[in-house]
């Protein structure tokens, strides 16, 4: 019986040695679990501040587009007015050349005609 025993007392200690590496290994793989979550956790975190920026900053290019618009829009607006005032500016003085272009040649076609 004391073989017996000694066999059961063997397979007892190696059923203790298989526990405790069991053990020890589920304890190693609690602890990069836990790290992995924690990571997740940070990572996550990281992704919902960025989610943020990406909006805030998604908001800021639409209100700066709808500015440049505007701005567009001005810079036709003034170009329009800029050309029709100079525009009218010009009339009255091509008017004033072409008083003058029409003495010099009724002057010319005059001395012409004086001078036959």
């Amino acid at each position: 019986m004391s073989a017996n025993f000694a066999s059961i007392q063997a397979e007892y200690d190696d059923a203790q040695d298989i526990i405790e590496a069991q053990k020890s290994e589920i304890s190693s793989l609690t602890k990069d679990l836990k790290a992995a979550i924690d990571d997740s956790m940070a990572i996550k975190e990281k992704l919902a501040e960025a989610e943020e920026t990406v909006a805030k900053l998604t908001s800021e290019v639409k209100a700066l587009e709808e500015q440049q618009s505007e701005a567009k829009s001005q810079i036709e607006t003034l170009s329009k007015q800029v050309e029709s005032q100079v525009f009218s500016f010009k009339l009255p003085q091509w008017k004033v050349l072409l008083k003058r272009l029409f003495r010099l040649e009724n002057w010319r076609s005059w001395r012409v005609r004086k001078t036959r």
